[in-house]
């Protein structure tokens, strides 16, 4: 019977953390895919705004469009500065908008989730986001 002791209680401690290795493993393989399909759409973006701004382009220089750049540049300084003001408001206010609230309200959901999924979702979205 001791024989079969050590091997009860190693079983026994893998029937507890058999929860917690579910969760992480889930955790990040979810955030890992997450990760990779973001990328992947970012990058589908980026092709189909470089096509379109390089079709604007030609159009213009062959003489089909006429493009007006500097109402163009003027609407982008604007919503840039619109974007920093914002950032810095919020940065400076101590956060996104100005509220605490918000903040507050959405940690306990993502702790309610468990450090352990959180963590490994996080690593798993780093490891997708970042991998070729």
């Amino acid at each position: 019977m001791a024989i079969d002791s050590p091997l009860v209680a190693a079983a026994a401690s893998a029937t507890n953390l058999s929860p917690l290795l579910t969760t992480v493993g889930l955790g990040g393989l979810v955030g890992f895919l997450i990760g990779f399909v973001i990328k992947k759409l970012f990058k589908i973006l980026a092709i189909i705004a470089g096509v379109f701004f390089a079709a604007l382009m030609y159009l213009e220089q062959q003489g089909i469009l006429n493009i007006n750049w500097d109402k163009i540049n003027m609407a982008y300084h604007g919503v840039l500065s619109t974007v920093t003001n914002t950032i810095t408001n919020s940065t400076v206010s101590g956060g996104v908008g100005g509220s605490h609230a918000a903040v507050s309200s959405f940690l306990p959901a993502i702790t309610n989730l468990g450090i352990p999924l959180t963590g490994s979702m996080a690593a798993g979205f780093a490891i997708g986001f970042l991998r070729s």
